[in-house]
């Protein structure tokens, strides 16, 4: 049975054709819920893999050795420490999945100096055999250099050369418009709220001294017990006088900060708007959006 053309690469697997022994290493592939006819398809794809890309196969599979490192998959330094732990530069993992009566191969590599690269194939052979000569033809295929651009020849060159080209008209998305001012951040707005709530904490407590102060003036001062009232009283007095004082100024300095923070963010610009570049052609235009990001 003829192949026909049947692998889509999403992105390019940054791991040589042909790596020097001891360099890469291929864990074995993980697969689930794959048929019957398919059921060898992991163990075949990872030795194509490893024979394509010169390398070794793993014992256990990935997933097994991220378990032996008590690391999360995920981590960048858990594959560190698994390329360590196997002596090599790049690492090899991936799974398949079947769709649509052939499979899907999602494949992950992760080189210790450049970091993780990952590639999708869609194989459609119906057999172990089949999945494998897709497999190698398309990392070949992948692995070849693109040819260089070629000037067209006069023949090959569009007819309306000589016509001038259109200049893109930008037009508004709707009525939507961005100022030039920023938002106010959540934790601005906490800063000015919270310098205010001290603010008015030690005024209340400056004001509450003026309560106490015509307590003492007005408290009898006959017996014993009378002269340890009073003394309780000035004492209050010079606490909340104390610590108002001390609240009023922070509060003060925290609201102060927050209004300058305030300010410097409102001056920050925003991203610009989006527009719409609509391109004059023959036989009609080309509709071209471009969104600003902050």
């Amino acid at each position: 049975m003829k192949l026909g053309v049947a692998v889509i690469v999403l992105a390019l697997l940054g791991v040589p054709a042909h790596a020097d022994p001891g360099t890469a290493k291929v864990f074995p592939l993980s697969g689930a819920n794959l048929p019957k006819s398919m059921a060898g398809a992991p163990a075949v794809l990872t030795k194509v893999l490893a024979k394509t890309f010169g390398a070794e196969v793993a014992n256990v599979p990935i997933e097994d050795a991220a378990g032996l490192m008590e690391c999360e998959l995920a981590a960048k330094s858990c594959l560190i420490s698994i390329a360590k732990s196997v002596e090599a530069k790049v690492i090899v993992y991936g799974r398949v999945e079947p769709r649509d009566g052939g499979l899907v191969l999602k494949l992950s590599s992760f080189d210790v100096k450049n970091g993780a690269n990952e590639r999708t194939f869609v194989l459609k052979g119906e057999t172990t055999s089949e999945l494998s000569e897709e497999l190698a033809a398309a990392i070949e295929n992948a692995s070849k250099p693109k040819p260089p651009d070629v000037e067209p020849g006069p023949d090959e060159r569009p007819k309306d050369k000589d016509k001038p080209k259109e200049t893109p008209i930008d037009v508004p998305i709707g009525d939507e418009t961005e100022s030039t001012s920023g938002p106010i951040s959540t934790s601005t707005w906490a800063i000015i709220g919270g310098g205010g709530a001290v603010t008015a904490v030690g005024a209340g407590l400056l004001l509450s001294t003026i309560s106490l102060r015509n307590q003492v003036d007005k408290a009898p001062r006959d017996t014993f017990e009378d002269l340890l009232r009073l003394r309780e009283l000035e004492n209050a007095g010079k606490t909340r006088t104390t610590v108002g004082g001390i609240m009023l100024v922070a509060g003060g300095a925290i609201t102060t900060y927050g209004i300058i923070r305030a300010i410097s963010q409102r001056h920050e610009k925003r991203p610009p708007a989006k527009t719409i570049d609509v391109v004059p052609e023959a036989g009609g235009a080309s509709v071209i959006l471009t969104v600003g990001w902050p």
